[in-house]
């Protein structure tokens, strides 16, 4: 029991050791006289990593079992001690005598032998014991190696060390396989191993150091080396530390505890720019690890970097530019919360000269990355393929020296791409138009290592159309016609489409075509040429002029009744077969309406209601007109609708014509419901001037969807000094890239968001809480340089604390920002929004606690986890979505109590009250844990009733017996009830 209570594996803590004492004061006061028991406890004492390691009280009952029963085993024990002075003062004399006694009473002769070898080696005591006969003992157990089943190589190390001594030439080859031997028993042989191969092989100096560095990273913890051994592994470190930055690394490390180790790095900082560095990134490591940042040295640190940049670390410079030491961040916080840049003030014009000197070092690392910089065009550096790949060809990998630097597939594409674009170029030289198209989007799209160029663009999409690119054309005259530019260009593209219809292009043809059918932009409709050239564009445009035929068969009837003028007006609002032009459209279906039909009717008063907006030249054709519209439906009533038109027109339009802000705000949101955007707005522009701001911009708002509108409307605002707008307007410009941290304009806009912090109005304020948050916090990210202004951490904090009294959810995000850097903070600013209601807060708290668990705490994570719950029970659907249930969470607290852990006792009631919380979101892992919880705290009722829930065996339990018919009975009716309900929900 007390070796399971103690074995490290099973995670001993306060419930275990509680049952080791128990079992240990079992043997002292039954088996106190045992030689057996009290070796049982003196080795239990003797053992550093129990809770019980207490070297004294090992001594103490080994010397007591000693005296009850003088043994070998117990000579040999003490002796150890007496050595090593393990609970007791050390006693050399003492320890030789117990294990000269053991070799004279012919007792455990081996070990005792290379136990007084060792201490031989350790320490001085050739007064009491004489090298020859060490040296005996030594060659005694290599020569019975040679023949023995299960060799013992553990002191072959000393045996080397002495055979190099008396000939090295000679005995070389032998000792050196001697060392390989001896580190499969003790690991400490590597030192002799090394500094033998220093003396004698100073050709695998390398190996020598790295067995050095191996044996020293472990003695850091477990202190197996001797002081002779040690003392000797760090002279040879210190010889040759400068040769491997490995040693290095390692004497930075030991030198904050190790005096020696710092007055040998010290001097080396003004030096060896490369130990300058790995010193001051192994003060900011430490910083950053025990979460004590001391701004000041910090700084001086990170300028000790720079410093050693200067003098020409190539370490130190990639950690400039990366802000990491080869592929490892900086444990901790400081990496992430770009401190570095903060404190130094390093930008990405800084970052981008670091790695032009790096490479100008010869650093291929660098060299890698300014290639693809150049080649990509990344990191403010425009793309310049010559220039790229001028850094990958001086590159230069060196044999058995492993760096992995994928440029050569880059450097390839950039070889193949020029091909390619000097082979274009010779195409268009040679009147090529898909070449010249293609020039062209390499152009529009930065491609093949051309920068973005709209003027080249153009041009090459120009000569592709003159050349007999239809898909040239077609971009061209979309450019034209999206930019205004189309009036000014006609003649030059109906020349083009002359050109490749000449040449037989049907594409242009059928395109033509089609654009004389409709009417829209380029020309005019005129049905004529449409057919002349639909006719020339083979099959594609025979459904086209199918279509013609049918309208014009529709067209000519002289007598038309209401279908064919409903089918004409639906032609001319789709283009089927005839130019799209809503207004012919409107002129059909009142035709057809005034037939009868009421499709037609409905169609036409809607279109007067509604008006014609022509959306390319951002103009109306014809304005909404009530007016017309009801004075048409009361002469050809509407079945469907007439009394609702009727009561719209004098409830709000006629009121919203005599300037009534709210009929006119009402007959908008009427428009919008019916998806006709345009008109709400037309209705809203006419109050705009006479109403109230902070009702009818929000209003406007909420109907404008293109982005240049939304930001005429907020400069409106704006210059009325209308605070909605002030607010939409600073978070709209400050995404934009152009408005940097220092400008005027910035000013302003953080000045108009701070005004929007203190509005009534939960949209505004909102927005300007989240618009400053994410313009303090966000910058710019250290790989992505979209946004030229930096972050403002303390800004960001002093805001946040600024807001804390009159937002919940600034005192969230204040505690996730101390979580790491000051837990106990971050803890206040939790409680505090708890306290205040924020809904996040009791799963914050509820997870801060469960990551510190102790009994303590645990108890204070369950309060968390219930009110978390509870909140989540109550929220509204909108924020269950952000409230996920912690199964995994409740599963482990319930385990907890189940079984016990560490320091938390088993509990059984706390356990089922778990379950219970479990049983709602997991039914069935907690059904079952609720069983045999409930088997164990000896609730029969409650067993019974999860037995029957979950089909089990009930006839073979003994506690149900306890149980009357009349109690089953009962329990079962509950337990189908709850079965019926899972069946019901399933």
């Amino acid at each position: 029991m007390i070796e399971q209570s103690t074995f490290r594996f099973n995670f001993p803590g306060k419930y275990l050791d509680e049952l080791a004492q128990k079992y240990i004061n079992t043997l002292l006061d039954k088996y106190s006289d045992s030689p057996k028991a009290l070796i049982a406890l003196s080795d239990l004492y003797a053992t550093y990593t129990t809770h019980f390691y207490n070297p004294e009280k090992s001594f103490e009952l080994i010397q007591k079992s000693s005296e009850i029963s003088p043994s070998a085993e117990n000579n040999y024990k003490l002796a150890q001690k007496y050595a090593l002075a393990l609970g007791t003062e050390q006693n050399l004399k003492q320890a030789i005598s117990l294990l000269q006694e053991n070799i004279a009473n012919d007792k455990l002769v081996k070990d005792s032998q290379y136990a007084l070898a060792r201490l031989y080696f350790q320490f001085d005591i050739s007064d009491e014991i004489e090298k020859d006969f060490v040296i005996d003992i030594l060659k005694e157990g290599v020569g019975r190696n040679k023949t023995s089943l299960f060799p013992d190589y553990s002191l072959a190390h000393y045996y080397a060390d002495y055979l190099l001594e008396q000939d090295p030439i000679n005995n070389k080859e032998y000792a050196f396989s001697l060392y390989q031997k001896t580190v499969n028993y003790f690991t400490d042989a590597n030192i002799h191993h090394a500094l033998a191969l220093i003396k004698y092989k100073e050709h695998e100096k390398d190996q020598a150091m790295a067995l050095i560095l191996l044996m020293l990273e472990s003695d850091k913890e477990r202190h197996y080396l001797t002081t002779r051994e040690r003392q000797n592994a760090y002279d040879l470190l210190f010889e040759h530390a400068l040769e491997y930055p490995r040693a290095i690394q390692f004497i930075i490390e030991q030198s904050f505890n190790n005096e020696r180790a710092k007055n040998f790095i010290l001097p080396l900082l003004d030096q060896n720019p490369d130990v300058r560095f790995k010193y001051a990134i192994a003060n900011v490591s430490r910083m950053s690890i025990e979460n004590k940042v001391d701004e000041n040295k910090l700084t001086s640190y990170y300028l000790d970097i720079i410093k050693a940049a200067e003098l020409g670390s190539i370490d130190a410079m990639l950690f400039i530019i990366h802000g990491k030491i080869d592929d490892n961040f900086i444990p901790g916080a400081l990496y992430y919360n770009n401190r570095f840049d903060q404190l130094t003030g390093t930008t990405q014009s800084d970052r981008l000269m670091w790695r032009n000197k790096c490479a100008e070092q010869g650093s291929n690392r660098c060299l890698a990355e300014l290639g693809k910089l150049y080649q990509y065009g990344q990191s403010g550096v425009e793309k310049n393929y010559p220039k790229a790949l001028e850094y990958y060809q001086r590159i230069h990998i060196t044999p058995n020296k492993y760096e992995f630097l994928d440029y050569k597939s880059d450097m390839k594409l950039i070889e193949k791409e020029q091909q390619e674009f000097n082979e274009l170029l010779n195409q268009y030289h040679n009147n090529d138009a898909e070449a010249a198209h293609r020039l062209a989007d390499i152009y529009r799209l930065g491609k093949y290592g051309q920068k973005k160029d709209n003027i080249k663009w153009l041009n090459y999409l120009d000569q592709a159309a003159n050349l007999g690119s239809y898909e040239a054309l077609n971009d061209l005259q979309t450019y034209y016609e999206n930019e205004g530019l189309l009036e000014k260009n006609r003649a030059k593209i109906l020349r083009y489409y002359d050109q490749q219809i000449a040449s037989g292009n049907q594409s242009a043809t059928l395109s033509l075509g089609l654009n004389y059918l409709y009417g829209l932009h380029l020309v005019d409709a005129d049905r004529t040429k449409a057919r002349e050239l639909l006719k020339k564009s083979g099959k594609d445009g025979e459904r086209y002029l199918t279509e013609m035929d049918n309208f014009d068969t529709k067209f000519n009837v002289k007598n038309k009744d209401a279908d064919t003028n409903l089918q004409l007006g639906i032609a001319h609002t789709s283009g089927r077969g005839a130019s799209i032009d809503h207004l012919k459209a409107r002129q059909y279906f009142k035709a057809a309406g005034e037939q009868g039909d009421q499709d037609a009717a409905y169609t036409y008063i809607r279109s007067l209601q509604n008006g014609i907006y022509n959306y390319k030249k951002n103009r109306w054709i014809v304005e909404p007109n009530w007016d017309e519209a009801i004075s048409w439906l009361k002469k050809h009533p509407l079945t469907c609708c007439e009394e609702d038109e009727l009561f719209r027109y004098n409830t709000l339009v006629l009121p919203a014509l005599n300037n009534d802000i709210n009929a006119t705000l009402r007959l908008s949101h009427w428009y919008i419901e019916q998806q006709q955007h345009t008109a709400a707005a037309y209705w809203y522009n006419k109050i705009l001037d006479k109403t109230d701001l902070n009702i009818i911009i929000p209003a406007i708002d909420k109907i404008i969807t293109n982005t240049d509108k939304k930001r005429e409307l907020y400069s409106f605002g704006t210059l009325k000094n209308n605070l909605y707008s002030k607010v939409h307007f600073a978070s709209l410009a400050l995404s934009n890239k152009k408005v940097t941290a220092n400008s005027e304009l910035y000013q302003f806009l953080i000045q108009y968001l701070h005004e929007g912090l203190d509005s009534k109005d939960p949209v505004i304020s909102n927005l300007a809480f989240n618009s400053l948050l994410t313009t303090y916090s966000n910058g710019t990210e250290r790989y992505s340089y979209r946004k030229p202004r930096p972050k403002h951490e303390k800004v960001y904090v002093e805001f946040l604390e600024s807001q804390s009294q009159k937002r919940t959810d600034a005192l969230m995000l204040l505690a996730e920002y101390y979580t790491r850097r000051d837990p106990q903070k971050a803890l206040a600013y939790a409680k505090e929004a708890d306290e205040k209601g924020n809904i996040k807060a009791a799963n914050y708290l509820l997870t801060f606690y469960f990551n510190h668990l102790g009994e303590e705490n645990l108890d204070r994570a369950v309060q968390y986890l219930k009110k978390y719950l509870n909140i989540r029970e109550t929220a509204d659907k909108k924020d269950i979505k952000e409230l996920t249930v912690p199964t995994q969470t409740i599963t482990y607290i319930a385990n907890i109590y189940f079984e016990g852990f560490d320091d938390i006792a088993r509990d059984l009631d706390k356990a089922i009250e778990m379950y219970q919380y479990l049983l709602k979101y997991e039914p069935e892992i907690a059904l079952e844990k609720l069983y045999e919880a409930h088997i164990l705290n000896g609730n029969a009722n409650e067993a019974y009733y999860y037995a029957l829930v979950l089909d089990k065996d009930i006839d073979n339990v003994t506690m149900f017996n306890t149980l009357t018919d009349v109690q089953r009975e009962a329990i079962k009716i509950r337990a189908q009830n709850y079965i019926d309900g899972q069946n019901t929900k399933k």
